[in-house]
């Protein structure tokens, strides 16, 4: 599941000091290039090949699940009938699609380093991006404007040791930011092409953080009333009003309004017989999210909630999931 596990795993604060290094604004990249060598890259749209049921212009759900013999890998699901129509031979430590449907699968390669890109219901890789060496990717998000690629990350380098790398456009070399005193996890970009994250601070709990557009420098937000150590970070994401934050320890997604320095939670989303059940990374597409999750003695589950309404969920499904903690998931639109 890659370093995006540290939240599940009981990590200490101190122990997450400890993971951090002084650093600030932005890096040059991480060891090596961003773009894999051509003869390790997969590097034309042209070499995909196209599901039977993406022809018939279907959306599909993206699942990173526990391996298994039915998903030696990625789930692959039509959305929202949940029939499990394909598998990719790889897992990672997230999912994230744009708006043209390609999928990103972080925490592939050597050390994780390695995002794999997919067009929608493709078979083989179109691209993949790198990192550098020694560098584990975690969460990751799409800007909606611009198209560039966010990935959160922690390298064993001397640099700017944890933090967040931007691929413009989603390809060639990125650009790393970082402070001295957070290990991001997840994050995502707002309509405007600000940038959010959501991590562990090592001695102020959990934190919130944003990455303003056109700036190099990542300041704090106070999330007004929430104490930062009841938040246990999971999906950053735009709803098309307000920046949804996860907390997987609660399953409880806060709405947030940003301003300056300072978030306001304008609303709460919550699902029933969910508490404490939901830990993987969560996906909202408009008036829907899905939930990867996992009742105590059951398999996995994937369900499907009205969004922001939750409560009951419209529909469940497991199949190929296995028995242990989904990492993530995310809704792959068809081209249209």
């Amino acid at each position: 599941m890659g370093f995006l596990g540290l939240s599940r795993l009981a990590l200490t604060l101190g122990a997450a000091t400890a993971l951090l290094a002084a650093c600030g604004g932005s890096q040059p990249p991480i060891g090596a290039p961003g773009v894999v060598p051509q003869s390790s890259a997969i590097a034309a749209h042209s070499g995909s090949r196209v599901l039977p049921d993406v022809k018939k212009g279907g959306d599909l759900l993206y699942v990173l699940p526990e391996i298994t013999k039915k998903c030696p890998g990625t789930c692959v699901y039509s959305y929202p009938q949940g029939k499990l129509v394909q598998s990719l031979n790889l897992s990672g430590a997230d999912v994230c699609s744009d708006g043209q449907g390609n999928v990103f699968i972080t925490g592939q390669g050597k050390y994780g380093s390695e995002i794999v890109e997919y067009a929608h219901g493709g078979t083989s890789p179109i691209a993949t991006l790198s990192l550098g060496q020694g560098a584990e990717a975690g969460g990751c998000g799409l800007d909606p404007g611009t198209g560039n690629l966010a990935v959160t990350y922690y390298s064993g380098g001397e640099s700017c040791r944890a933090g967040v790398a931007i691929f413009p456009g989603a390809q060639g070399t990125p650009t790393t930011y970082c402070d001295a005193s957070t290990l991001p996890l997840h994050c995502g970009y707002d309509s405007e092409g600000n940038l959010f994250l959501l991590g562990v601070s090592g001695g102020d709990g959990y934190v919130f953080q944003e990455l303003p557009q056109d700036s190099n420098t990542i300041t704090t937000i106070t999330i007004s009333g929430l104490d930062p150590y009841d938040l246990e970070p999971g999906r950053v994401q735009w709803d098309g009003s307000y920046m949804a934050l996860q907390e997987t320890s609660t399953s409880t997604i806060y709405r947030v309004q940003v301003s300056g320095s300072t978030a306001t939670i304008v609303g709460t989303t919550t699902f029933n017989g969910l508490y404490g059940a939901a830990d993987g990374a969560s996906w909202i597409q408009g008036n829907r999210i899905v939930l990867p999750f996992k009742l105590p003695g059951q398999p996995a589950e994937v369900g499907i909630w009205s969004y922001p309404a939750g409560g009951d969920a419209l529909k469940t499904f497991r199949k190929g999931l296995g028995r242990k903690y989904p990492a993530a998931v995310a809704v792959s639109v068809a081209p249209k």
